[in-house]
């Protein structure tokens, strides 16, 4: 999962930061609206946290990717790209892509988030 409108530090222009990097999925068994649901018990090599935006003025919503890669048996985190996942921050997601040997995604989504957007929404 990876957050594509992280502010910079220094007002540069917006880049990305790293909310997930996790391994070992696997069918649960389940499904949910028709479509099998997977599972792991990875935390790593990046584990999860959650979109918290910060508050900005004007607001800016953020978008929060998720892919899904099929995992080769030999998958490791590149040496050259180690320091952006231990930081988070910065990475290039096409370039890990390719340096991990990974294939296209075979899956994918993405959700909005901005700062202070904790409505509860029902679309029906």
């Amino acid at each position: 999962m990876i957050d594509i409108d992280a502010p910079s530090n220094n007002g540069g222009p917006r880049g990305t930061v790293l909310h997930a990097l996790l391994t070992d999925f696997t069918a649960s068994g389940s499904t949910q609206n028709g479509t099998a649901l997977l599972t792991t018990k990875a935390t790593g090599p990046a584990s999860y946290f959650g979109p918290a935006p910060p508050a900005e003025t004007p607001q800016h919503p953020h978008n929060y990717v998720f892919v899904l890669h099929e995992q080769p048996a030999n998958f490791a985190v590149p040496a050259a790209h180690k320091q952006v996942v231990q930081s988070r921050f910065g990475i290039d997601w096409s370039k890990f892509v390719k340096d991990a040997g990974l294939k296209e995604a075979v899956g994918g989504n993405y959700l909005r988030v901005q700062s202070g957007d904790n409505t509860k929404r029902w679309i029906g």
